[in-house]
């Protein structure tokens, strides 16, 4: 909803990404409308009758998101569901798999990811491949050539992924759209709140555009609920008004150095022969564990796709 000229640009954008099948990234801040475009894009497309997943990859840890995207077989490991469980992936088989900051995927799901991009099959964990019908569309709040460029996303996997980039703008750069947002914002909050009759007085329309929205459209969405919790009338004014809760910027986010890589890491390169010390660690490593096969990996600091490996080269089992 506006008339800005950048979002209109993005808007056609993703109207002709509605069109194919073709991956496509959002980039935007956070509280932007990714996920809202995406969801435009599915309905818009040939696979609106199918179902549309979402997964944020920064909220899942890693030891847990393979397992989760790409799903896993029957008696993989410890904890997991006796008959398996299909992941992200095969769920939106038919239809759309939305991957919210991509960019926080570790590199061994990023492998993966990029097998199904190209041969259009999901391997679960401890499985074999499967074929899907899935059209991947993703979001970031960083800029995927810059991680790239810093090593911490795959070039390849980058080129397949990186069809159609479309920056979705911040509200700050959105001219004249913020009251027509606010207005609608105050309609839903209504809504919600079983109030009726709610409108903005021009000082409150102009403060609402004076502000910068470092939080962007979900700020401005908790801005115009509060005020139409506490507006003692009909009339939202400035008094009525706070930014206090939610203006402050969010601190930078670190930028972690990738680990060096230890001794566990290297259990993935290619060897000549198996060696009774590394059997041995890894039992050891299970036993303290208890055999949970996730507990296991992170304490080992590799993917439980690497301990997957080790243990069929080694035919340990429980």
């Amino acid at each position: 909803m506006g008339a800005s000229p950048r979002l209109r640009a993005a808007v056609e954008l993703a109207g002709l990404a509605a069109r194919n099948d073709l991956p496509v990234v959002f980039h935007g801040e956070s509280g932007t409308g990714k996920e809202l475009f995406a969801h435009g894009v599915h309905a818009a497309s040939p696979r609106a009758a199918g179902p549309f997943v979402a997964l944020n990859c920064g909220a899942i840890p890693a030891t847990l998101l393979e397992a989760e995207l790409f799903g896993y077989d029957a008696g993989t490991f410890t904890g997991g569901r006796r008959e398996g469980k299909a992941g992200k992936v095969e769920q939106a088989h038919g239809g759309t798999l939305f991957l919210d900051e991509v960019s926080d995927l570790p590199a061994p799901a990023q492998a993966a990811l990029l097998r199904v991009l190209q041969e259009s099959e999901v391997v679960r964990l401890g499985g074999a491949p499967r074929q899907v019908d899935v059209r991947v569309v993703a979001a970031t709040q960083r800029r995927l050539g810059e991680e790239v460029a810093a090593g911490r996303f795959r070039q390849d996997l980058f080129f397949r992924l990186h069809v159609l980039a479309i920056d979705v703008p911040p509200l700050r750069e959105r001219e004249g759209d913020v009251p027509l947002l606010a207005r609608a914002l105050l309609a839903d909050a209504e809504t919600r709140l079983g109030r009726s009759g709610l409108s903005f007085s021009d000082a409150a329309l102009a403060e609402l555009a004076r502000h910068a929205w470092p939080g962007n459209v979900r700020e401005l969405r908790n801005v115009v609920l509060r005020a139409a919790m506490v507006a003692p009338g009909p009339v939202v004014r400035p008094a009525d008004l706070s930014f206090e809760s939610v203006s402050a910027p969010a601190a930078p986010r670190p930028v972690v150095a990738p680990a060096s890589p230890g001794p566990a890491e290297s259990w993935d390169e290619p060897d000549d022969g198996e060696s009774g010390a590394g059997r041995e660690e890894l039992v050891a490593a299970l036993e303290a564990c208890g055999w949970n096969i996730a507990r296991t990996a992170a304490t080992l600091g590799v993917s439980r796709m690497t301990l997957y490996r080790r243990l069929r080269r080694f035919g340990i089992t429980r």
